[in-house]
């Protein structure tokens, strides 16, 4: 494909503003919530009916392995319906405490409607069945029954007792993970603010040099410069699109064709990639960068950097192949510390495999190939969500 300066346009993407904290319970609305609050319960009933009963061939062991099975999945069921409605409201916007004690007053409810109905049911439903203590449930363990009320106290307060412990370790958990979310956005903006510098240095040195020999390509160059940083100072958030760093991409290039002239093209190759895809700031111009560092300004004739990309649905990627010198061998190309000049090659892949590795886990990715016909540096990041 020929090389060409021609550059594709690209709308410019508004700030995105920062994730809430949101509520520290799970969302009872989400199905997969249910189902798994479904089976724990169930996983619930069979430890207690097994902590009673020893299984065996009589009907007991069965008879109190659904009756408590029903009590337990009544209470969950209930407790989902109630705290999804809830959760609609504004009340995790008030604050953990709140929703504390609306999560514990909906647990208490349920548990005794739900007992009340049981033990009605056990009581007097299933007199004369032939069922031994209609539950065993009801009974205080010295082999006589509870009254119904006494057994509504009992549920309720072991509801509460278990319910609290719960509360408490999701609450912790939660806390935990919004350090951990805090300190790896600390971690991508200090990494970030690694990288600016570099439009600083270079772009000031281009415009010094175009300033005494053509001052309209001198201004133009300080407008490129001052849309360059408009773009990379806005990326405190985690999240850009492709048409942001579309824009950062095109001014560092602009800047670069100005001191390289006719020795760097850029051939853009997007048509596959949809530009409003969400992606990490400043990743891509880093990796320009170093196609014109390690590639075209080692090259006494230039060459053509490609830029290309595409998604599937759920991953994007960015691939950025440039030309290398004969005299460049592998271990330059990867970085290695034996690397004779422009050590920064390293240092600058290192920072984005490690925010990619902050912001994605191992679901992102940034790999390299070195060869006689040059350097790929393959970008690949999901974009269906973040981390």
């Amino acid at each position: 494909m020929p090389c060409s300066v021609n550059e594709p346009s690209a709308p410019r993407a508004d700030r995105q503003p920062a994730p809430p904290r949101g509520s520290y319970l799970p969302d009872l609305c989400l199905p997969r919530s249910v189902l798994l609050l479904v089976l724990a319960s169930a996983v619930l009933a069979f430890i207690l009916t097994l902590a009673r009963r020893a299984p065996g061939t009589d009907i007991a062991f069965w008879a109190d392995l659904a009756a408590t099975g029903w009590l337990l999945l009544w209470i969950a069921l209930g407790n989902a319906a109630l705290w999804c409605a809830l959760r609609r409201s504004r009340l995790p916007a008030r604050g953990a405490t709140a929703e504390t004690l609306a999560a514990l007053g909906v647990l208490a409810g349920v548990t005794a409607l739900v007992s009340w109905g049981a033990a009605v049911v056990g009581l007097h439903g299933l007199a004369g069945s032939g069922l031994p203590g209609v539950w065993d449930s009801g009974s205080s363990g010295n082999g006589q029954e509870l009254a119904p009320s006494a057994f509504v106290l009992r549920n309720v307060l072991l509801a509460l007792l278990a319910g609290g412990l719960l509360l408490r370790y999701l609450y912790v958990a939660h806390q935990w993970r919004l350090q951990v979310e805090a300190e790896s956005r600390a971690r991508v903006a200090a990494l970030q603010a690694r990288i600016r510098p570099h439009f600083l240095f270079n772009s000031l040195n281009t415009i010094a040099a175009l300033a005494e020999i053509d001052s309209p390509r001198a201004a133009s160059a300080v407008e490129d410069l001052a849309d360059l940083f408009r773009a990379s100072l806005a990326a405190e958030r985690m999240v850009a699109t492709v048409a942001t760093e579309l824009e950062v991409a095109k001014a560092y290039v602009r800047l670069e064709q100005e001191r390289l002239g006719a020795r760097l093209q850029v051939n853009w190759d997007l048509t596959a990639l949809d530009t409003t895809v969400p992606m990490p700031p400043l990743m891509l111009q880093p990796l320009l960068e170093n196609a014109v560092y390690h590639g075209i300004e080692r090259l006494p004739e230039g060459g053509c950097i490609t830029v290309a990309g595409g998604s599937d649905g759920q991953l994007a990627w960015l691939e950025v192949a440039n030309p290398l010198p004969a005299s460049t061998n592998n271990d330059l190309a990867i970085g290695a510390s034996t690397a004779p000049v422009h050590t920064g090659h390293q240092e600058a892949l290192a920072n984005i495999r490690e925010r990619l590795t902050l912001l994605y886990g191992g679901r992102g990715s940034l790999q390299t190939t070195a060869s006689t016909a040059g350097f790929t540096a393959r970008l690949c990041w999901p974009f269906t969500g973040n981390r």
